[in-house]
């Protein structure tokens, strides 16, 4: 009898033993799990709606923010809705309004999401689907029909261009167009008329008052209609007997030429180089050039052409003629 109790009992703290040990087994295993924290709910948040914001660093002002909604994370990360707001790099301010934004203060990054409307602090003004600013490096990207007008500073001039994407190095007044160009050249003075191009590529250089084009170049001017893979086009000398336009590789013109019986003919011309002198009214055609007037062909070392004028010259020959038709 003595035994089965002492049996009993050693069964039963055996068993004791085993829950006490699983049970601190479970404590110890389970700890580490408790202690774990999500890194996100450690960042501080802080968001505010219809709210004027302003930014300051060393009492230089950085931003001014008009926006429905502001979330602020850990003091750098700012994220807005309906923004309207400047951006100040140090002289230069950068006017900005869009559907959503967000802004890095650490990176000086500013980036603008849905129908971006831009004002930059030259008197430019961009419109895309959405724009990045780097402020640290002064550098300035669209994307997404991308609407540009942007001045030409010695002449004043404006450039409306419509892409798919544009990059702009500011310090640098250097503007790069890339994909389904369409660029119409407004003058200062209206009775100068305008220029319209096309190409794959256009690159704006403001300092030196000249735009080069690539890839399936187009130019429209006037009765004038010219293609060519390549184009310079030098804004400052359009007053002036110096080139105004450059267009190189596969070139073809088209004019309606109008006669002095009032007729009017077709006139194309083909060639490897063309120089347009705008004050002239001229155009230098090299490089195997040809003219097509009508049934009439016109070959020679260099070709030289005015604007609705029938006279042709050719310069290898030493010779101007014009080709007459009998009149009924």
């Amino acid at each position: 009898m003595l035994n089965k109790k002492l049996s009993l009992i050693i069964i039963f703290f055996i068993c004791l033993s085993a829950a006490v040990s699983y049970t601190a087994l479970n404590v110890v295993v389970n700890e580490p799990v408790a202690q774990t924290v999500d890194p996100e709910s450690q960042d501080e948040k802080t968001s505010f709606k219809d709210l004027s914001y302003f930014n300051t660093v060393n009492s230089k002002k950085v931003m001014r923010l008009d926006a429905k909604d502001l979330l602020i994370v850990n003091s750098k990360d700012l994220y807005f809705k309906s923004p309207d707001g400047n951006y100040y790099n140090n002289d230069q301010v950068i006017k900005f309004k869009s559907k959503l934004g967000d802004f890095n203060t650490d990176r000086k990054l500013l980036t603008l999401d849905g129908n971006v409307k831009v004002n930059t602090f030259d008197g430019s003004s961009h419109h895309a689907d959405f724009i990045k600013y780097s402020g640290k490096f002064n550098i300035f990207e669209a994307r997404g029909n991308t609407v540009s007008e942007v001045n030409n500073i010695e002449s004043q001039d404006r450039f409306k261009v419509k892409s798919d994407n544009l990059k702009s190095y500011i310090n640098r007044k250097l503007i790069e167009f890339k994909g389904d160009v369409v660029a119409t050249l407004k003058r200062n003075r209206t009775y100068e008329g305008k220029v319209k191009l096309t190409a794959q590529k256009m690159l704006l250089n403001q300092l030196e008052s000249r735009a080069f084009f690539e890839g399936d170049v187009s130019l429209y001017r006037n009765k004038y209609y010219l293609h060519a893979n390549k184009a310079d086009l030098f804004l400052e000398n359009f007053n002036k007997t110096l080139k105004y336009y450059v267009l190189y590789d596969d070139i073809k013109l088209e004019e309606k030429l109008t006669l002095e019986d009032g007729s009017v003919i077709m006139r194309k011309a083909y060639s490897e180089k063309l120089e347009g002198y705008m004050r002239e009214g001229k155009i230098v055609l090299s490089g195997a050039p040809r003219v097509e007037q009508a049934s009439d062909l016109i070959q020679g070392y260099q070709i030289t052409l005015r604007e609705n004028v029938e006279l042709v010259e050719v310069d290898d020959s030493q010779t101007s003629f014009k080709i007459k038709r009998k009149k009924n």
